[in-house]
């Protein structure tokens, strides 16, 4: 199946690309919103790369902890990341957050 997560932050792209793996939360489910999706479209940097995304859970506000993802994010601390978050969503509080976990598909 195919969908869409676009990634606005370089640290979390770059840590895709170096790791080939990243953690990533979203406010609003991928679409088509699978629990795993096979392509994803890298918006941002203009190009496609095949990965799988996996639906983690949904958070209800930030009540989980995001520290056991944090060294898997591109971001140094839980603070950063929820600093970028809240940077990319212009500050707008996001109640459900949704945890995925995206790594590259080598074929």
């Amino acid at each position: 199946m195919s969908g869409r997560i676009y990634f606005d932050s370089d640290k979390a792209f770059g840590f895709l690309q170096t790791k080939g793996h990243v953690f990533t939360l979203r406010k609003a489910p991928a679409k088509p919103d699978p629990h795993v999706l096979q392509t994803v479209n890298l918006w941002r940097h203009g190009e496609s790369l095949g990965v799988s995304a996996k639906r983690l859970r949904v958070a209800e506000g930030f009540g989980i902890s995001l520290a056991p993802y944090v060294g898997d994010s591109g971001f140094s601390s839980v603070e950063e990341w929820v600093e970028e978050i809240s940077r990319l969503h212009k500050g707008q509080t996001i109640k459900n957050p949704i945890l995925y976990y995206v790594h590259e598909v080598r074929g």
